[in-house]
């Protein structure tokens, strides 16, 4: 039959490459792994016996071999608004899953509900029986615990953000500086009484850019500058915005810290006849695509950008290199955000504008 040649190949296996080659199964499996502890003339004559022979293990020999599952593994709220912004999560999902498949890896994601069950117990999960080999973690949802248990447990984790005072591997946006630029901005263009609307302080993300928001008004005695507080409910957020303006009528910028705001804030707007930008500027932290749209907005939003795909694969190719081993220290690498200038908070000025 004309597959014949290929079950004569299907049989080859690594005790009869083993067998050939005068050398140990472990021999062979340290070579197909690229580990140390084998000879380089023999590592060569292995390596030369796999070319002529066509051999190549199955994924599943490899892993039993290796102990190794070629798995990664996310863990995700089920409600994607808990936390960091419904935007962030497809965005970041594709770029990792994106990075996983040029490394011949997969990605599991298991998810929880942040109302009846604790991030501990998926993490449990997912870790439990050596179904991923390491974890892309988020550190808005992990917090510290669970996060210095993963570090004294020595178990492979990259976090997308950073706790603070918790030394780990991590990839993370200047979400400081992110704020300090955007706050700049405002009072560049004049605005003197800025509100920050952000979520809970308890979320790593949510401080770093309080606190350059407060560090860019504490340099103006001339400008007033409120923290507005609200949790992560259309409902609540949206009461509470519209409560602050109605009373402080004074208010003549709302700088939107997370994209979940955003339509809050707009309607707060619109409910008290704000225009924007001429009776208040309207900034977000967060990009998205309908924030150019002048069909669909009066005036377009000026906001500051994450580079959302580069943090996914950055934090897959750091995973992956830990892995490998080929991690010395702590790696943490920061990537910058991006001031895109609409409309929304006055003039755009020439040569910022998108």
């Amino acid at each position: 039959m004309s597959c014949g040649g290929r079950n004569m190949q299907s049989k080859i296996t690594i005790n009869g490459i083993a067998k050939i080659a005068k050398v140990s199964k472990g021999t062979v499996s340290r070579v197909l792994n690229n580990e140390r502890g084998v000879g380089e003339k023999t590592r060569e004559r292995i390596l030369k016996l796999i070319k002529d022979l066509n051999y190549k293990p199955s994924a599943i020999a490899r892993s039993l071999v290796s102990l190794r599952t070629n798995n990664i593994g996310i863990v995700l709220p089920s409600d994607f608004g808990a936390g960091i912004s419904q935007a962030f999560w497809p965005s970041i999902l594709s770029s990792i899953t994106r990075a996983a498949a040029e490394l011949n890896m997969c990605v599991l994601v298991t998810t929880f509900n942040p109302e009846e069950e604790a991030v501990e117990d998926s993490y449990k999960r997912i870790l439990a029986e050596h179904r991923v080999d390491g974890l892309i973690t988020f550190a808005d949802i992990l917090g510290k615990r669970r996060t210095a248990e993963l570090i004294a447990g020595r178990y492979p984790f990259v976090s997308i953000g950073r706790d603070d005072g918790m030394r780990h591997h991590f990839v993370d946006v200047e979400n400081r500086e992110g704020a300090q630029t955007m706050t700049e901005h405002l009072i560049e263009l004049g605005r003197k009484n800025i509100v920050f609307v952000c979520g809970p302080k308890t979320l790593p993300s949510v401080r770093a850019r309080l606190s350059g928001f407060k560090d860019v008004i504490g340099k103006y005695p001339q400008v007033k500058g409120k923290v507005l507080e609200v949790p992560f409910s259309s409902h609540e957020a949206q009461k509470a915005i519209v409560g602050h303006l109605g009373e402080n009528r004074a208010v003549d910028a709302l700088f939107i810290g997370a994209v979940n705001f955003v339509m809050d804030g707009l309607v707060a707007c619109k409910h008290l006849g704000l225009a924007i930008p001429g009776d208040i500027a309207f900034a977000c932290f967060d990009e998205l695509d309908f924030f150019k749209e002048r069909n669909l907005l009066t005036s377009p939003i000026t906001s500051i950008a994450q580079p959302v795909d580069e943090l996914g694969r950055e934090a897959m190719n750091m995973l992956h290199e830990l892995l490998k081993g080929d991690v010395k220290g702590f790696h943490q690498k920061l990537l910058p955000t991006t001031l895109i200038v609409r409309e929304s908070c006055g003039e755009a000025k020439a040569g910022r504008a998108n």
